[in-house]
């Protein structure tokens, strides 16, 4: 009886009404969100001490920008209709790309050592391929469901291939070789969804295989990770070093930890302790359980964001739910498989939890539209 009463409170409150968001949906970005800022608070004391002589500098610099302008951004995404959502979605994306080209604006944009991807906002560094990643789901979706009677079509193919070699040009050209990976994958699985042909998508694959597989070659940095990913204990190349300590870094912690600024990175030992690593950080202080539950939350998030998609009868909602999930799918397992050497470091950030104002306010903006969406998944 009382198991039978439990399961009936807990039915009643996983449902969500007509016109409502998913709750379990806003219950795993929120706590996905809070992670992220325990996360950050901890791993850059040390970073932002060295780097400012104050312990909070990033971490309020996150939430002062990252946060709240991600939130605010979320915000209006949701309440945009869905109709204008479409009409807003080529719009976006051809903005995007001009950001993109902006960052080789001198006076405009902010160049590393070997690449040119940040523009220079006055507040903060922007990333515009972080939005690019998003604008380019929204764009893919609207053309596909435009096009959703011809999709077996060649024609079809001739223009999704033009606007991922238009993307792939403007990323090269930074280069930006991660983000391109991610965006021709999610692309293709967008593509696929939408129903093309099993030819045309073999095609797409042994392409990108080879172009992947040429850059992967040419650029001496991208080797060195492979090198590290195939034998970190034999290669003396930094990348092998950050790939070695994240995994001291997990391996320190035990089965629940309550280990908080007192982590291995603490001690200048693990790389990047606040983008790439942060899921190793947040593993050496919390333990298994802890490193376990975000792995728990990402599979939640996705699951359930394909889960709306399934039941979602208008074609945009789906195409884009899919796009978002895919990309948080993959951009979770890259990373945090990096840090269990499962996957060659890339770079790539872990979607809520590391640091960066560009990646964090996109991935809120795709949780307001995927919460926008999921007040229609019946």
């Amino acid at each position: 009886m009382m198991l039978r009463t439990l399961n009936k409170k807990w039915s009643n409150f996983i449902t969500t009404k007509p016109g409502k968001p998913d709750k379990i949906l806003v219950i795993v970005i929120t706590l996905l969100i809070l992670i992220g800022i325990v996360a950050l608070f901890s791993a850059s004391l040390s970073e932002s001490r060295d780097a400012f002589g104050s312990l909070y500098r990033f971490f309020v610099h996150q939430v002062t920008y990252g946060l709240t302008l991600g939130l605010a951004a979320a915000f209006l995404f949701y309440i945009t209709p869905l109709r204008k959502m479409k009409k807003l979605a080529l719009p976006f994306f051809l903005f995007s790309m001009v950001l993109m080209l902006m960052v080789f604006i001198p006076g405009l944009s902010v160049s590393g050592a070997t690449a040119n991807r940040w523009l220079d906002i006055g507040l903060f560094t922007f990333q515009p391929s972080e939005l690019l990643k998003l604008s380019s789901i929204l764009y893919l979706a609207a053309l596909l469901e435009t096009r959703y009677e011809d999709i077996k079509q060649r024609s079809v193919l001739v223009a999704f291939t033009i606007l991922l070699a238009s993307i792939a040009l403007v990323l090269i050209s930074q280069p930006d070789f991660s983000t391109l990976v991610l965006i021709v994958i999610i692309g293709g699985i967008i593509y696929f969804v939408a129903g093309a042909p099993w030819k045309y998508i073999a095609v797409l694959v042994i392409g990108a295989l080879l172009v992947g597989l040429a850059m992967a070659t040419l650029a001496s940095y991208r080797f060195e990770r492979i090198q590290a990913f195939l034998n970190p204990r034999e290669n003396t190349n930094e990348r092998s070093f950050h790939v070695n300590q994240a995994e001291i870094s997990l391996g320190s912690g035990k089965f629940v930890s309550f280990n908080f600024a007192d982590g291995l990175q603490h001690r200048r030992l693990l790389p990047e302790p606040m983008n790439d690593s942060i899921f190793a950080v947040w593993g050496d202080e919390t333990g298994f359980v802890g490193a376990s539950f975000v792995v728990l939350l990402y599979s939640c998030l996705v699951g359930r964001i394909l889960f709306i998609a399934s039941r979602t009868q208008d074609i945009f909602s789906r195409l884009t739910l899919v796009g978002i999930g895919s990309w948080i799918f993959l951009q979770a397992f890259i990373n945090m498989g990096a840090m269990l050497q499962v996957m060659p470091l890339t770079g790539i950030s872990l979607p809520y939890i590391s640091y960066g104002s560009s990646s964090l306010i996109t991935v809120l903006i795709a949780s307001g539209i995927v919460l926008q969406l999921s007040r229609r998944k019946t």
